[in-house]
Order: C-alpha cells, then sequence, then structure tokens
C-alpha cells in the first residue's frame, strides 16, 4: 500500500476512530460503543446542519503520512503499518518507523477538499469527547472557508 491517494470529488469528511477496543482493555478504559455513538451523533448533526450540501464520510481510511512517505501493512496485523522514506544511499526505500492505524483513543476529524486535508477536531489532542453539533458547525464553517 502506497501513500493515500486522494481520489474523491468535491469535499468530504474523514474520521479516524479507535476500533477494536476489547483487544485493548488492558491498558485503557474505553469502550467501542463511545465511538460508535459519537460517529452516528457526528454523522447525523452534520447531515441537519448541512441541509444544501452533502459531505460523505469516510471512516478509517487508512494512515496518511504525506508525499515523501510509503506505508505497507505489517504481517497480517490490520492495525500495524511501517513507513518507508527514500534510502539516501540507493534508489530504494527503507523502514523509518513503525505506527499503528487507527491510533489508541483516536477520534480525529479533518474535512478534506481537492488535495487539501484540514484538521477540525482531535479527540488525542484535546482529551475531550466533541459536542457534534459544535462540531458539525465547525466543519461547515471551514468547509465555507475552503471554498466547497
Amino acid at each position: 500500500m502506497g501513500s493515500r491517494l486522494r481520489r474523491r470529488e468535491g469535499a468530504w469528511i474523514e474520521i479516524e476512530r479507535c476500533v477494536g477496543c476489547q483487544h485493548h482493555q488492558y491498558c485503557t478504559s474505553h469502550s467501542e460503543e463511545k465511538y460508535d455513538q459519537y460517529q452516528r451523533e457526528l454523522t447525523a448533526a452534520v447531515s441537519e446542519a448541512s441541509d444544501h450540501q452533502r459531505l460523505p464520510v469516510e471512516i478509517n481510511p487508512g494512515p496518511d503520512v504525506g508525499t515523501t512517505e510509503r506505508v505497507q501493512q505489517v504481517g497480517s496485523d490490520e492495525t500495524m503499518f511501517k513507513t518507508l522514506v527514500r534510502s539516501i544511499h540507493s534508489k530504494g526505500w527503507m523502514q523509518d518507523r513503525i505506527i499503528r492505524y487507527p491510533r489508541l483513543g483516536a477520534f480525529e476529524v479533518w474535512l478534506c477538499f481537492r488535495s487539501s486535508r484540514e484538521e477540525v477536531f482531535s479527540k488525542l489532542k484535546t482529551g475531550r469527547w466533541p459536542n457534534p453539533q459544535w462540531l458539525a458547525e465547525r466543519i461547515l464553517k471551514v468547509a465555507e472557508r475552503l471554498n466547497v
């Protein structure tokens, strides 16, 4: 798998959200049902707030590491990826780091339009759950600023 390509026309919302929470209960105290609930509430709030414009939602579309790196899944684990960068010693690629995607505890929201991708909310940075109605309005303000 190479860097994720932007193939969509128009604008869309990307959500990176924690999944498989039952498998990491040893190190967290959250439940997947809460992530499901916030995903549903945000999707409904965006639909309600944007009666003239449909913004499709993509859930966990894959790690976005930029244009100078590539990513590859590590073995059979669907959540572990290695990033690859161009080697300065050869024309090939070399491993840079291992990342988990989606990240534990993540509820990250971006608005994407053409080739731009703007973060609208980050639970990992704020340590809080968003208010779905507030977040829907914020998404629409960013969309307006980007001339979506």
